[in-house]
């Protein structure tokens, strides 16, 4: 789980028993605090290693399953979209990527992950960016890519595949 924050994605996963064992990444430390507390809550300890790394950078193996919810908010075109609530309580960190650096970031990211990747990667993301991102896995040999809805109807995710 990159970008795992509080852990919830791969903290759910592994409750609900999509795996024997997890790994969850994030930059903050603060998140992985919080990530740490809830590991501890659900008695998932010994499942689940987390590790504080931009992306993938400290991550090693090769994984079946990659899913991530990065920071996906262009910090100044997109800002206007965020609701005033979620700019004021979440870390910005976790929400905003600059503008002339988005491209880029999603580029290395994507790349990391084909690196450590033997099966499905899914991604949260900005419905204005979904398809430029698909376009972007298909270019990097990533194949099944799909861009899904989430209950609003709106685009938020991607998921592909990649075998090493």
């Amino acid at each position: 789980d990159v970008g795992t924050g509080s852990g919830v994605i791969i903290l759910s996963l592994l409750d609900a028993g999509v795996g024997k064992n997890g790994v969850g990444v994030d930059i903050s430390t603060d998140a992985l605090k919080v990530a740490e507390i809830n590991r501890q809550r659900l008695r998932l300890k010994h499942k689940l290693t987390l590790i504080q790394s931009d992306r993938l950078t400290k991550a090693e193996g090769i994984f079946d399953l990659i899913v991530s919810n990065p920071p996906y908010i262009k910090a100044t075109s997109h800002k206007s979209l965020v609701h005033a609530s979620v700019d004021k309580h979440e870390p910005h960190e976790a929400l905003y990527l600059p503008d002339d650096y988005y491209v880029l970031w999603f580029e290395d990211f994507f790349q990391e992950v084909r690196a450590h990747l033997n099966g499905t990667f899914m991604m949260e993301g900005h419905e204005l960016e979904l398809e430029d991102q698909a376009k972007m896995l298909g270019r990097l040999g990533f194949q099944k890519i799909q861009v899904l809805n989430d209950l609003t109807g709106t685009k938020r995710y991607v998921r592909a595949e990649f075998r090493n």
